[in-house]
């Protein structure tokens, strides 16, 4: 019996392509698919590999339309179209068994674990690896189409940005570097801070003011909160520092719960600062604590003190909430930069990204 290879772009190509040749009586006994080309600025393209025999008794077979020669073909080659069963369906079947290779997702899960990318992040990264792609390149990809970025808050703050987070998260330095950015692209801007409570906290705001220029006002009322609110009506922004949360400090939670209520939420934009050190499940705890007040983005400081920033990709990714801003050290106003995609990729360990970078820019 001779034995044939037939190749096309679909199945159903391949096999029109053997029955034109040699036949509507044509065999297939195997099929095989998968993909030539591809890279980072071009797409994969599919191919179809049918064997195929030709019987020995062919004039003794009835002759048999086009649409039941197809059933035969697709009953004979023993497996359905790649693009309508899952994954695991797909590795289970001839076409891709022995195609597969388990290096790929050991390559794939050791990339993820030196850059600290867990739970959902790290399963849904890895649920589309296959030995022909190149990994890091693949994974960085993917990576950043599941990553948000703020960039309207970015560029286009509302009036009022405020700053929530746990003590020592670094609210208060972060404060004054995103109020620095916006004074130096020619916004007005004003720093109220709630963090009366912190020992050193109005010398470290004072001197901050003192040094960039910026007015600055320490609130601890509420009603000195909203007279604050109208003496700067008509900045451009204002940043409202506030002071860490104690879940047993009720009397606290309620003050700054009470003071934050008065805003106009239209009009405010909330941010939730995380330290970059921080493990994913801590930072889900984290978010449970601040909640009420509904974060709409994430700053994530510290960047220098942690090798990758992979627990904040995948805490961003878990809780929907974008990336706003990174510090990544103490120096006010300088380490600060917008949150961005290369930004992502040079902070996470392993994927070997070294671009130039603007830190501070803000364009309009």
């Amino acid at each position: 019996m001779k034995y044939i290879t037939v190749t096309a772009s679909s199945f159903e190509e391949a096999k029109k392509k053997a029955e034109d040749e040699y036949g509507k009586d044509v065999r297939i006994h195997s099929r095989k698919d998968y993909t030539v080309g591809g890279g980072l600025f071009s797409k994969k393209k599919s191919r179809c590999e049918l064997t195929i025999y030709i019987p020995g008794n062919v004039r003794e077979k009835a002759e048999r339309t086009d649409e039941a020669a197809l059933r035969e073909f697709e009953k004979e080659a023993q497996t359905p179209d790649p693009t309508t069963i899952s994954r695991k369906e797909r590795l289970d079947t001839e076409i891709y068994r022995g195609k597969f290779d388990e290096n790929a997702i050991e390559k794939g899960r050791s990339l993820l674990l030196a850059a600290g990318i867990t739970g959902g992040l790290e399963s849904e990264l890895l649920s589309s690896l296959t030995p022909d792609l190149d990994i890091p390149i693949h994974i960085a990809k993917k990576l950043l189409s599941l990553i948000e970025i703020e960039r309207n808050e970015q560029i286009h703050p509302k009036h009022f940005l405020v700053l929530v987070g746990s003590t020592g998260s670094g609210k208060t330095t972060t404060s004054f570097k995103i109020a620095s950015i916006y004074k130096n692209q020619g916004l007005r801007v004003a720093v109220l801070t709630l963090d009366y409570y912190r020992m050193g906290a109005f010398e470290q705001t004072r001197g901050f003011s003192q040094a960039l220029l910026l007015p600055i006002e320490v609130v601890s009322t509420e009603d000195e909160f909203l007279l604050m609110m109208e003496k700067y009506h008509y900045y451009d922004l204002v940043i409202v520092d506030t002071m860490g949360l104690s879940p047993k400090d009720t009397e606290l939670n309620l003050r700054l719960s009470g003071m934050l209520s008065t805003m106009d939420r239209e009009n405010s934009h909330f941010s939730l600062v995380v330290s970059s050190s921080t493990k994913e499940e801590d930072l889900m705890l984290q978010l449970m604590r601040y909640n009420s007040f509904a974060p709409d983005s994430l700053c994530a400081t510290k960047l220098d003190e942690t090798e990758s920033i992979g627990s904040v990709v995948s805490f961003s990714y878990r809780s929907k909430l974008p990336l706003l801003f990174f510090t990544n050290g103490q120096k006010v106003p300088e380490d600060i930069e917008l949150a961005s995609s290369v930004a992502i990729l040079e902070y996470l360990k392993g994927f070997d990204i070294d671009m130039a970078r603007s830190k501070g820019q803000v364009r309009n």
